[in-house]
C-alpha cells in the first residue's frame, strides 16, 4: 500500500515537473518569437528560474497534495490578473498568463522554504516570530495580485503607475479627502475583499503541511542551494519578470527616483546655465509679466468658454478687448498637477523627446535673463517626496507659500494670495508666478461663503464647482487690477494644471482618463503699450486662437512672450505667440503622449 502511494506521488511529482519545464520553455519561446532582443530574454530566463525553484521545492521535500493545493490557488490568483484587461475592454496578450505563472512560482519558492525554517525552530518565542515573518511575507507576496483586483473592485479600472505615483505624492491628510470624497459601497467591499484574501492565504499556508514536516530529505548542499534561491528569487526574479502588478511598481519607482534626481540635478543644471552666454530679453519684451496656474479648471464649466452659468463676468468682459485672447483647443498633457505642470514649466514637453533631468526650468531661463522671480503659492510645498514643482519654485528670488505644511488643506483662500501679491513699484523686469488651489477637490472648500450663489444642479457638487470657478475668476480681477497698475505691466497668462470630469467621476483619476480630465482654459491678456510693440506676437495669438495647444508648451509660449533670446531647448514650432508655431491635429497628444487629442468627442466644438 505504501509502494503504491509513494509511487503515485512520485508519478504527480513527475507530471508537476514536466508541466513546470513546459510552461517555462514555452514562454522563453514565446519571448524569442515576439522579441529576440536581451531586454525581453532576461526576463523569460528569470522565469526559467523561477519555475525551477518551485519544482526544486517540490522534489525536494516531497510535499504532499496540500501544498500542491497552495502553489495551484496562488498561480490561479496570479494568472487571474490579466484578465481586469478584458474587463475594461483592453488588449490581452496570452504571454501574460504565462508570466503570471513565473510570478507565482517565484513567490511559492520563498514562501514555502521560510514556512519550512520556521517549523523546525524548537524554541516556542523563535518559532512563533519565524512564522509571524512568513505570514507577514505570504500577505505581501498576495497583495501584488489582490490590490489589483481591489482596486478595480473599487474603481473598475486598472490601478496604474499613475495613480501609485499620485499616492506617493500625498499625505495622510490628503488620502484621507480623497477617499472621503469617493467612499462607496464598492470601496468597502473591496477592503473586504483584501482582508478576507490575506486570512484565506495565512489559513491555506498553515494547511500546507510545510511547517509540521521534520525530516531533511536530500542533502545539505541542496538545503544551502534552496535558501540562497529563495532570497534570488525575492530580490531579483519578482523584480525582473515582466508581471503586471510588479512591473506597475517598477514604473512608479523610477518615476519617483526621476524626481529625486532632477532635485539632485539642480545644482548641475545651474552651473550648465551659468556656463551659457547671451540669454538676453529682446527689445520690447522687459516689463512685468504675470503668471497664474490654475486649479482642476474644466473650460467646459466656464462662461467664457460658452458655459450658461455667470461664473467668468471678469474673463468674459476681457473678450470684448482687442487684446485679450482665449484659445478654444487648450488641453493639459495630464490630468494630475505634478506630472503636468513638470512639463509646463520645463523645457522638456511631450514632442521634443528631451530629457527632464537636463531640461531647464522657466524659472532659471528667465532669470538669467535678467526677470526678477516671485514664486506665490497656496499649495502645498513639502510632502512625501519632493516634487519638481517644489524644485523649480526653490530657484525664485522670493518664494510664499500659504500651505507650508505637508497638508492638503490650507489655512488660506486663494484671496491671501491677492493680498500677498508683492510691491513692484521699483521693479523693471519681473516675473511672478501664483499657483492657485483653484478648484480642487471638495470645491465647497476652496470657496467663501459669499460666492455659492448656485443651486438646482442635478449633483450638488456641480453647483459647489461651478462656485470655485466664480470665486477663480474673482481673484484674476484682483490680480489683474493690481498688475496692470503698473507701468512696465506686459501680459498676464492664466492656465489651469489639468481640468476637472464633472459628468460623472467629479475626479481626475489618469486611471479612469475622461477628455473633460484635460480640457482646460488658457487666457492671455496683453498691454496696450506690449500690442503696440510686438505686433508680430499679437497677430499671431490672434491667428491661433483656434490651434491645438497642450500645456507641456508653456514653457515655449512664456519664454516667446518675454522675448528671452539665445536659450537652449526653445523651439519656435511650439511657441503659440510666434507666426512658426506648428502643432497640428495629428500630432497633439495628452496622458504624455498615450492619447491622440484629435479623438476627443468635443474636439471640433
Amino acid at each position: 500500500m505504501k509502494k503504491n502511494m509513494h509511487a503515485s506521488r512520485s508519478v504527480s511529482r513527475m507530471w508537476f515537473s514536466l508541466v513546470v519545464i513546459i510552461s517555462a520553455l514555452s514562454c522563453a519561446v514565446w519571448a524569442a518569437v515576439c522579441d529576440s532582443t536581451p531586454r525581453v530574454l532576461m526576463p523569460q530566463l528569470a522565469g526559467i528560474v523561477a519555475c525551477s525553484g518551485a519544482l526544486l521545492v517540490w522534489i525536494f521535500f516531497e510535499l504532499n497534495r496540500r501544498t500542491l493545493r497552495f502553489f495551484l490557488i496562488l498561480a490561479v490568483l496570479y494568472s487571474s490578473v490579466p484578465l481586469i484587461r478584458l474587463c475594461i475592454g483592453s488588449a490581452l496578450r496570452p504571454v501574460e498568463f504565462l508570466v503570471s505563472l513565473e510570478s507565482a512560482a517565484a513567490a511559492f519558492v520563498p514562501i514555502m522554504f521560510f514556512w519550512f525554517l520556521a517549523g523546525q525552530t524548537k524554541k516556542s518565542w523563535i518559532r512563533k516570530l519565524s512564522c509571524a515573518f512568513v505570514y507577514v511575507l505570504t500577505v505581501a507576496l498576495v497583495f501584488f495580485p489582490g490590490s489589483l483586483w481591489a482596486y478595480f473592485i473599487a474603481m473598475k479600472q486598472l490601478l496604474t503607475s499613475d495613480i501609485i505615483l499620485a499616492l506617493a505624492q500625498t499625505n495622510s491628510d490628503e488620502s484621507k479627502e480623497y477617499f472621503q470624497a469617493h467612499a462607496d459601497f464598492n470601496w468597502a467591499l473591496a477592503a473586504l475583499f483584501t482582508v478576507a484574501l490575506a486570512v484565506f492565504f495565512v489559513w491555506l499556508l498553515q494547511r500546507s503541511g510545510v511547517g509540521s514536516c521534520r525530516r531533511f530529505k536530500g542533502r545539505f548542499e541542496c538545503g544551502i542551494m534552496l535558501f540562497v534561491l529563495s532570497l534570488y528569487e525575492l530580490f531579483n526574479v519578482l523584480p525582473a519578470v515582466p508581471y503586471l502588478a510588479t512591473s506597475v511598481l517598477k514604473v512608479t519607482g523610477t518615476q519617483l527616483k526621476q524626481y529625486e534626481h532632477y532635485a539632485k540635478r539642480s545644482g548641475d543644471r545651474a552651473a550648465r546655465l551659468a556656463k551659457i552666454g547671451g540669454i538676453t530679453c529682446k527689445k520690447g519684451h522687459a516689463g512685468i509679466y504675470l503668471l497664474v496656474i490654475g486649479e482642476s479648471a474644466n473650460r467646459d464649466h466656464m462662461q467664457l468658454y460658452g458655459y450658461a452659468r455667470e461664473n467668468t463676468p471678469f474673463m468674459s468682459s476681457l473678450k470684448r478687448d482687442g487684446n485679450t485672447f482665449y484659445f478654444d483647443k487648450a488641453y493639459s498633457s495630464f490630468p494630475q498637477t505634478v506630472p503636468a505642470l513638470t512639463y509646463a514649466l520645463t523645457g522638456k514637453n511631450q514632442y521634443n523627446g528631451a530629457d527632464l533631468l537636463d531640461s531647464f526650468s522657466l524659472i532659471e531661463i528667465a532669470r538669467k535673463a535678467g526677470f526678477e522671480i516671485y514664486w506665490l503659492s497656496n499649495q502645498r510645498k513639502i510632502g512625501v517626496y519632493e516634487t519638481p514643482i517644489s524644485v523649480i519654485a526653490s530657484a525664485a528670488d522670493h518664494e510664499i507659500w500659504l500651505n507650508n505644511t505637508a497638508k492638503m488643506y490650507s489655512l488660506f483662500l486663494d484671496g491671501e494670495l491677492v493680498d500677498r501679491f508683492p510691491d513692484l513699484a521699483d521693479k523693471d523686469n519681473a516675473l511672478i508666478v501664483v499657483h492657485l488651489m483653484g478648484s480642487h477637490e471638495r470645491y465647497a472648500e476652496r470657496t467663501p461663503d459669499k460666492f455659492k450663489v448656485y443651486s438646482g444642479a442635478k449633483d450638488p457638487r456641480t453647483d459647489e464647482y461651478d462656485a470655485s470657478i466664480l470665486y477663480t475668476d474673482e481673484n484674476l480681477r484682483r490680480l489683474y487690477q493690481k498688475i496692470s497698475a503698473h507701468p512696465r505691466f506686459q501680459a498676464m497668462v492664466y492656465f489651469s494644471d489639468h481640468g476637472e470630469d464633472l459628468d460623472t467621476l467629479f475626479d481626475h483619476n489618469p486611471a479612469q482618463f475622461t477628455f473633460p480630465m484635460v480640457r482646460i482654459p488658457l487666457m492671455i491678456k496683453v498691454s496696450d503699450a506690449y500690442a503696440r510693440v510686438n505686433k508680430d506676437v499679437t497677430q499671431s495669438l490672434r491667428v491661433h486662437r483656434k490651434s491645438l495647444w497642450t500645456n507641456d508648451l508653456l514653457f515655449d509660449l512664456m519664454c516667446g512672450m518675454m522675448g528671452l533670446a539665445g536659450m537652449p531647448q526653445y523651439r519656435a514650432a511650439f511657441d503659440l505667440s510666434s507666426p512658426s508655431y506648428r502643432l497640428n491635429v495629428e500630432q497633439g497628444t495628452t496622458m504624455h503622449g498615450k492619447v491622440k487629442v484629435m479623438s476627443d468627442p468635443h474636439f471640433d466644438r
